[in-house]
């Protein structure tokens, strides 16, 4: 199992709720077999008592933005160069680990020499400090965990685990807002790093809390001007990084039962294809057709309206055309102006129009042909055409 290990962190203060899950989550850290080293930056209050509380080292003068956030290139930096550690772990200090911590990180170590180790967490209130001279305290939080914790979502990741040397150059990123742990995952696919979803390896208990801590906080609790920030970062370095593709499940390797495998899962597949597609640039090139997207979707209901509550009139119509058509008079519109609601539709959707009346006299003559055609693309487009000529072709 492996010894070599640095988890760091950064906290709010210790005060009220915030200071009793901050505490759970350190001394857990305290108790995981092989004693890992703890780091703990910050200068907010309590911090400096609850590292020597576990043996921890505090460094109090980490890097911060404006808003006096620390940055997590700050954190990264000086925990690679504070310890001389061969693997390394941000963790927020909410998340409480067990023994099987060190465990999974060994069975990775084991396969490559470079990594990016995460997992989803369970989320759990918990609003007493927990009872660490209890023999059994892992089993009852397990144990309450899996009767009321829930299985967040996947893009909330809340500890990487990496070998030295992997991470040397990420922007000024806010520690706690959005989007620095989408650029983590966006950036270790793009480099070619093995990326580890041990998720069902690693059991990280979240303990609930609220987002007050967050200066000038709008909207949604964890936004703000520094959420803002941290996203224009993430697109300073990549100018279509768009942080609601990279989660988890963007991992190429799975942990299970102390193996690791390919992450072949349906939403492992859906996630790689996803973000292969927005790489490609695709989305962006074919951006205009989302402009064309309302247009084209009334003039497909009109006709389809007109089928289904007023198929005689528009049968009708399309006998007086094609008699028109043939007599050599010249638009549909002309002959569709006795009624009024014929009119709009000429003088709007002329070819949209034929179109419907294509499908009517389709549906009418041919049923069966235009239900095989529906599971059949090229099929229909046959049909519709030859329907289509024999429609409005005119007849010498």
């Amino acid at each position: 199992m492996i010894a070599d290990v640095t988890l760091f962190t950064t906290t709010k203060p210790f005060a009220g709720h915030n200071g009793v899950i901050q505490r759970n989550a350190l001394r857990s850290w305290a108790r995981i077999a092989g004693a890992p080293r703890i780091v703990v930056f910050g200068d907010e209050a309590g911090t400096r008592e609850a590292a020597a509380e576990i043996g921890a080292l505090h460094v109090p003068g980490v890097r911060t933005n404006s808003s006096e956030t620390p940055l997590i290139s700050a954190m990264f930096a000086a925990a690679q160069e504070l310890t001389d550690s061969r693997y390394f772990c941000y963790i927020n200090a909410d998340i409480i680990l067990f023994d099987e911590f060190p465990r999974a990180l060994h069975d990775v170590a084991r396969r490559f020499r470079a990594f990016v180790m995460i997992g989803r967490r369970t989320d759990l209130d918990l609003a007493h400090p927990i009872d660490f001279s209890a023999a059994a305290w892992d089993a009852d939080i397990r144990s309450r965990a899996t009767a009321a914790g829930t299985l967040s979502a996947a893009t909330a990741l809340d500890y990487f685990a990496f070998s030295r040397g992997v991470f040397d150059a990420i922007p000024d990123f806010a520690v706690g807002r959005p989007a620095w742990d989408a650029w983590m995952v966006m950036d270790t696919r793009r480099r070619g790093i093995p990326l580890i979803d041990a998720t069902a390896s690693v059991t990280a208990i979240h303990q609930n809390h609220g987002y007050g801590h967050v200066r000038n906080g709008t909207g949604v609790a964890w936004e703000g001007p520094e959420a803002n920030e941290n996203r224009n970062l993430a697109r300073a370095d990549k100018p279509d990084f768009m942080p609601f593709l990279y989660n988890v499940f963007c991992a190429t390797w799975l942990l299970v039962d102390g193996h690791v495998r390919r992450a072949r899962s349906r939403e492992h597949l859906r996630a790689s294809a996803r973000m292969a597609w927005y790489d490609s640039g695709l989305p962006r090139r074919l951006a205009w057709l989302r402009a064309l997207r309302p247009r084209v979707r009334r003039l497909a209901m009109r006709p389809l309206v007109l089928m289904i509550w007023r198929p005689a009139s528009l049968l009708s119509s399309v006998a007086e055309a094609n008699r028109g058509r043939r007599a050599g008079r010249k638009g549909l519109g002309m002959r569709l102006a006795a009624s009024p609601w014929a009119r709009r539709i000429a003088h709007h959707y002329q070819r949209a129009l034929e179109a419907g009346c294509t499908c009517a006299w389709l549906l009418a003559r041919r049923p069966i042909t235009l239900l095989r055609a529906m599971w059949h693309p090229h099929l229909a487009r046959k049909l519709i055409r030859r329907s289509y000529r024999a429609l409005y072709a005119p007849r010498h």
